[in-house]
């Protein structure tokens, strides 16, 4: 590593053996690898403390794996079966989160994460949104946050350097392959504080795109990388494809599984005056429906009639001008336990769950459920929790191979900012695909043949690209504006770009969208250390109108799917499952079909298997 001071107005310059963007689960576990193998490794982040990994969690946060307990038979193929049927998905790389996930899960085990298990030491399951398996498991409400503490102390040991405070702004790319970052350096700011961090291997492993909506349950600025991907040449995969579903909204949480399976009372509040709604909007049992919304937690346009129908009522009472609550404190009217159907009598039985109001059933059920939100300033005891309908988790991204590599030599991704997981996910699957994705990216790097890091060329075109870079800040000083400009997209995103889509208002807010872009340096004006927000603006643009295309595309084509119920001319649009093998694709501005990779059925023996690998081992 080299790390010279730059004067004023020049960038400090690091070289490393590999650059990791990024400081969650999947950064740090990249990380962990690399360093211990003795690879020159950073880890670059805006602040190691934000970020979904660090931040995100619900009643009990699932990890997905193979089934390891039980007499439930499982295997790498049929857990591979599973993330391929989501659909869109390639199947190549199903197999490889499949293969993995039972190694990665007793490497968190190792690290000190604490998963449960019986006294027979078998780590137990349950089941989960779209698995029907026992495949599920979970350490409590913050699981990914004890996984990322724990790699994160593991990678740091080993030997890798993490730079905090630092916002990247451009993926400097060359002849095809990309040799860096380039960052803003939260401390020198006022003097653009740009930092180049050359490498031989670049892993981006931000997360996704939360800050595009204003319902949103990312944690605060999580913006992710898409926009610099888009820039740096990255092909991308699924965009439309997103996971939504009920959280509070003072305090950014999910409200799934223990939440809803205790049966609280669903109230909006207008004028002063509330009314439980949801019978307005269903003649089905809605006691039923709000424990079935415990596992079937994410909005699913399958089940617009079933259990998301409470998605849509939400979003409804909104849209009329009131607030929603969930209220823990008393019953919903006419509620009792014999009025529920035989799954959620049988469950909360079981489960000992006898409590007078959902409060009490929540603290037998799930205390650290309770006490969660007590925490943070909540009482449910004695208040209402406020809700709305909020983006969760992008299951698309950027299109990657077995390696999780794209189509730009040495640079790969993993974590959520991967395209992956298709149109419907197991809960708890994201959580396996950063694992996997991250653990297959250090390995194929530390795979190739060891090379000196070319520092000549790398800095010429980070030269280049640093000079763009002061000429784009020079265009938009001014009187600030940046915060204004990114209320309004999230505010355009959350209104026509969610889970409820109409073609029409689609069709016009990408007009939007488009216009804005091209205008960037009239509407957007940046202040004195506001360099890495006005970024942040131009790629939440660039991701915007990637997002927003491929969603028209898609509700064109394919119509209501996953997490998108889409209607045209009033009326919804059904599913075409022909699309279902097809992954959409936005390259360059542009968009098109390519059919899923279809899942593999390897055939070999072992003996083929352990000659060819002893032989890679002597590489």
């Amino acid at each position: 590593m080299t790390c010279p001071h730059g004067k004023h107005g020049q960038m400090k310059k690091y070289f490393f053996d590999n650059v990791i963007v990024g400081s969650g689960c999947a950064a740090y576990n990249a990380a962990d690898i690399l360093a211990g193998a003795g690879k020159e490794t950073a880890v670059v982040t805006e602040g190691k403390n934000i970020g979904t990994s660090r931040n995100a969690g619900s009643d009990k946060q699932t990890y997905y794996k193979l089934s390891v307990s039980g007499n439930s038979a499982d295997s790498v193929y049929a857990m591979a079966e599973k993330l391929f049927s989501g659909g869109c998905a390639d199947g190549d790389v199903a197999f490889c989160e499949a293969a993995g996930s039972v190694e990665c899960f007793y490497k968190l085990v190792s690290s000190g994460v604490k998963f449960p298990r019986n006294e027979y030491g078998e780590y137990v399951g349950y089941k989960t949104d779209h698995d029907d398996s026992v495949r599920a498991t979970s350490a409590g409400p913050y699981t990914s946050r004890d996984m990322t503490v724990a790699l994160e102390k593991s990678a740091l040991n080993n030997g890798a350097k993490l730079f905090d405070g630092f916002t990247v702004v451009k993926i400097v790319v060359s002849e095809g392959r990309a040799r860096g970052v380039i960052a803003v350096e939260k401390a020198f700011a006022d003097d653009l504080g740009l930092c180049f961090f050359g490498c031989n291997h670049l892993i981006i492993a931000t997360g996704g795109p939360g800050e595009l909506y204003e319902d949103t349950v990312y944690p605060f600025g999580q913006s992710g990388a898409m926009g610099l991907l888009i820039d740096a040449g990255v092909n991308m995969c699924n965009l439309a494809e997103w996971q939504y579903g009920l959280s509070s909204v003072k305090f950014r949480w999910n409200v799934s599984g223990s939440y809803q399976q205790v049966i609280p009372r669903y109230i909006s509040v207008k004028d002063g005056k509330q009314r439980e709604f949801l019978s307005d909007y269903t003649d089905k049992n809605v006691f039923d429906l709000i424990f079935l919304k415990g596992y079937q937690w994410p909005f699913d346009a399958a089940k617009a009639e079933e259990s998301s129908v409470i998605d849509i009522a939400v979003y409804s009472e909104k849209q009329k001008g009131a607030r929603v609550y969930l209220d823990y404190t008393v019953n919903p009217d006419g509620f009792s336990l014999s009025k529920t159907g035989k799954e959620a009598r049988d469950y909360l039985e079981r489960c000992g769950v006898y409590g007078n109001t959902p409060y009490e059933r929540l603290t037998e059920l799930n205390p650290s459920a309770a006490k969660l939100f007590k925490e943070h300033g909540i009482d449910l005891e004695k208040e209402p929790l406020e809700i709305a309908v909020s983006a969760q988790h992008h299951n698309g991204g950027a299109d990657v191979d077995v390696n999780y590599l794209t189509c730009v030599n040495a640079l790969y991704v993993a974590g959520e900012a991967a395209g992956t997981l298709g149109i419907t996910r197991p809960g708890g699957s994201a959580l396996n695909a950063c694992m996997v994705g991250s653990m297959r990216a250090a390995r194929h790097i530390l795979s190739l043949e060891s090379q000196p890091v070319d520092t000549e060329r790398m800095l010429q075109q980070a030269e280049a690209d640093a000079r763009q870079i002061r000429d784009f800040v020079k265009k938009s000083v001014g009187v600030s504006t940046l915060k204004q400009e990114k209320s309004f997209l999230r505010k355009l995103m959350s209104a026509r770009f969610s889970f409820l889509r109409d073609e029409g208002k689609m069709r016009e807010g990408l007009k939007t969208v488009e216009k804005k872009l091209l205008n960037f340096s009239l509407n957007n004006k940046c202040g004195q250390n506001e360099t890495a927000e006005l970024f942040k603006n131009y790629y939440a643009l660039i991701s915007a109108r990637a997002v927003c295309l491929s969603m028209l595309i898609c509700a064109t084509d394919a119509g209501s799917r996953g997490g998108a119920l889409v209607t045209s001319d009033g009326k919804v649009k059904p599913e075409d499952l022909s699309f279902r093998d097809k992954k959409l694709i936005y390259s360059s501005g542009k968009t098109f079909y390519r059919s899923v990779r279809s899942l593999p059925e390897p055939d070999e023996t072992f003996e083929k298997v352990w000659n060819r690998f002893l032989r890679e081992e002597k590489q």
